[in-house]
């Protein structure tokens, strides 16, 4: 699965990673592809990016 990190921050000054096809996936302005791993494997890559980013997206912390 291709998974993406989000550019912005939340509202709680982290960063969530997405997987391609996730309904919040931000647009493509806005995120960072990291290429394809597994789910386990991602927030730890995404990392190297910002170490703020927290966890795979969770639709219960969106609001649209």
């Amino acid at each position: 699965m291709r998974f993406y990190v989000n550019k912005s921050e939340q509202l709680t000054s982290e960063r969530e990673v997405h997987r391609a096809g996730c309904a919040w996936l931000p647009d493509a302005g806005n995120r960072i592809c990291l290429g394809y791993y597994t789910s386990r494997v991602t927030v730890r890559e995404a990392r190297r990016y910002d170490s703020r980013v927290d966890a795979h997206c969770r639709p219960e912390s969106h609001t649209r």
